[in-house]
């Protein structure tokens, strides 16, 4: 909020852009100090959360189910953030809102999905990334993701 009345106060203090004062102090009196190009401190933190802490998020705010203008607010932030970094493909967008799951998925859509696991077990090694996610619906389901994709799934009785 304070970098474009920053920039007034260098304007007018530089001398070589005279010219310019009157354009950019109308577009401040017109538009206010604060622009579009100016993130909230919301949309900042976003864009600093890695790609599973983001998944997480979204899940965590649908759990609770808060809402109030706050939680709509960030909840299409964070949306919005999930399409615009593709962490959920177009498939993936119809079985999430029938809570399936599919080999091939990305775990931020499995998340999505069926929620965040009760427990996960990594496995780090030259493959990557392996993560068994235990799932504790009618009886306990692991799903398996190798670098965030899962590979696979068993159910136990």
């Amino acid at each position: 909020m304070q970098s474009a009345c920053l920039v007034r106060k260098r304007l007018t203090n530089d001398s070589m852009n005279k010219k310019l004062i009157p354009i950019f102090l109308l577009s401040i009196s017109l538009f206010g100090c604060k622009q579009d190009w100016i993130k909230s401190e919301t949309e900042q933190a976003i864009l600093s959360y890695s790609d599973n802490f983001l998944c997480d998020e979204l899940v965590r705010n649908d759990r609770y189910h808060i809402r109030s203008d706050e939680y709509k607010k960030n909840h299409a932030l964070l949306e919005k953030e999930i399409y615009y970094r593709t962490l959920i493909s177009e498939k993936d967008i119809e079985r999430v809102k029938n809570k399936q799951i599919a080999i091939g998925m990305s775990q931020c859509a499995l998340y999505l999905s069926w929620g965040i696991p009760v427990t996960e077990n990594k496995s780090i090694g030259v493959y990557g990334v392996r993560i068994q996610h235990i799932f504790s619906r009618n009886k306990n389901v692991y799903v398996y993701t190798e670098n965030g994709v899962i590979t696979h799934w068993q159910e136990s009785n």
